[in-house]
């Protein structure tokens, strides 16, 4: 995945959300939650990084080349420090150490929350805040034999904390990633479809060329011509119209499998399409909002606080947040 324009992973948290939706009610708020969660956090490491990273062991990427790779998608490339690695009581250099790297990172859809050091809009000002902020990404390619990973980046306009630290990036930075989780992939099949805009097109990249899909397998993209991946035994099928009026117009028939990764509001429709009309279970239909059209992601680092704040009044385990991040577009 890569950071949309506007937000990434968004979902609607229910929880106490007692102002206005002003600027000054949300800065209200993000003060109030992280005075809260600094004393939930007791046992965590006080040291400025957002909230839910403190409880993950962070590893130090130290970036190595930047790469343009479209117009509006940009490729970083970076070697994973091993003494920070969680496997880095393997020895990377033998074969079985980089065996347990790869069974790490190089699996299908493999996403990273990075921590960019530059400070999210709505937490300027606020005594406490976090200094950085944390967005999701998808591992593009991973070398086990150089511990390298590389990440692609769609580039907008804006200040937002990743183009702040794209624009400014240089070969020898060194960011924090959290430990590598696979995200949901398709079911393996007869007849496949994936559906993406640019933000989920690395994930769909990693998926095609990580997994052995039988039978037909298309790609359906509302993405740039210059972003049109080289796939083998993929039909690529490049649309500018909303995807889900694309989808609803392919030749659906024998389609027992749909993987989705784009705008929130294109892929509601999309998964609602493939269970009532197509009559697809949920396993086979694995549809995903990756962002919301409207909502900035700093704006959704709200979203993130109130949900940490949730799990550790409920005695939970904060490892849950990155996966209930992500959201599944559900039947309405």
């Amino acid at each position: 995945m890569a950071e949309s324009a506007e937000s990434y992973g968004s979902q609607e948290f229910h929880g106490s959300r007692e102002h206005d939706g002003s600027p000054e009610s949300d800065r209200a708020e993000a003060a109030q939650l992280l005075s809260l969660l600094k004393n939930h956090s007791r046992d965590a490491s006080d040291d400025g990084r957002s909230p839910d990273r403190q409880a993950d062991r962070p590893v130090r990427w130290r970036i190595t080349g930047i790469e343009s790779r479209a117009a509006h998608m940009t490729r970083v490339h970076g070697i994973l420090d091993r003494d920070d690695d969680a496997d880095a009581d393997a020895d990377a250099d033998t074969e079985a150490g980089a065996t347990e790297w790869a069974e790490r990172w190089c699996i299908p859809n493999v996403a990273i929350r990075i921590e960019l050091p530059f400070q999210s809009a709505e937490f300027h000002g606020i005594p406490d805040a976090p200094v950085t902020a944390s967005r999701v990404y998808t591992v593009a390619t991973a070398d086990p034999e150089r511990r390298e990973i590389t990440v692609d980046f769609v580039v907008h306009e804006g200040d937002s904390p990743a183009m702040l630290w794209l624009r400014s990036v240089w070969p020898g930075d060194v960011v924090e990633l959290s430990q590598p989780r696979q995200h949901r992939i398709p079911l393996v099949a007869t007849s496949h479809v994936l559906v993406v805009d640019s933000t989920g097109l690395p994930a769909a990249v990693s998926v095609l060329t990580g997994m052995d899909l039988p039978g037909r397998v298309r790609l359906l993209a509302r993405i740039p011509s210059d972003e049109v991946p080289e796939l083998d035994g993929v039909e690529v099928i490049r649309v500018e119209e909303p995807l889900d009026r694309a989808f609803a117009a392919l030749d659906l028939d024998g389609v027992d499998s749909v993987w989705g990764a784009a705008e929130s509001g294109e892929m509601r429709p999309v998964r609602r399409h493939c269970r009532r009309t197509l009559g697809l279970s949920k396993e086979a239909t694995q549809v995903y909002g990756y962002w919301r059209r409207g909502a900035s992601n700093t704006r959704l680092d709200l979203d993130r606080l109130r949900l940490y704040r949730d799990i550790l009044a409920a005695g939970g385990d904060p490892a849950e947040l990155e996966e209930r991040m992500v959201e599944m577009v559900e039947d309405e």
